[in-house]
């Protein structure tokens, strides 16, 4: 149990991150009497693409597997009124072609999520874009 130097929102008294079956959760240290926990939601902070073009909040979230193998892989927070997955790493920057999603693919690429849209760069051929653009 790690503190985490809040405090429980129902009894006050500290809380603690702790390891369970689901990974990784915040609880209040006063369990078994206080029953208060939250996930703990490793944010990208990249806006969903799905969201953004049905004007929702939401954004990608890093999640994990419950079953089999517990891989990551990123969803939008505002399941499940949205339906964005992948299995892919999102990165910050959009796709020169339609300025949608991109992610992290094999061997030092990075692809479009866009399906119709195929583009893919190298590290070196996106950093090259981005200080063209600007």
């Amino acid at each position: 149990e790690t503190p985490t130097g809040d405090f429980c929102p129902q009894c006050e008294k500290p809380l603690v991150e702790k390891i369970g079956r689901n990974g990784k959760f915040i609880a209040c240290s006063g369990f078994p009497e206080c029953r208060y926990s939250k996930n703990i939601i490793n944010s990208t902070d990249i806006k969903c693409p799905i969201c953004v073009k049905e004007d929702r909040e939401g954004e990608i979230i890093e999640r994990q597997q419950r079953k089999g193998q517990r891989r990551k892989f990123y969803g939008c927070s505002a399941w499940p009124n949205c339906n964005f997955i992948s299995n892919a790493k999102p990165v910050e920057h959009t796709c020169p072609e339609c300025n949608g999603l991109m992610v992290e693919s094999t061997r030092d690429r990075i692809v479009c999520y866009d399906k119709d849209c195929a583009i893919t760069l190298n590290s070196n051929e996106l950093t090259t874009n981005l200080t063209n653009t600007t």
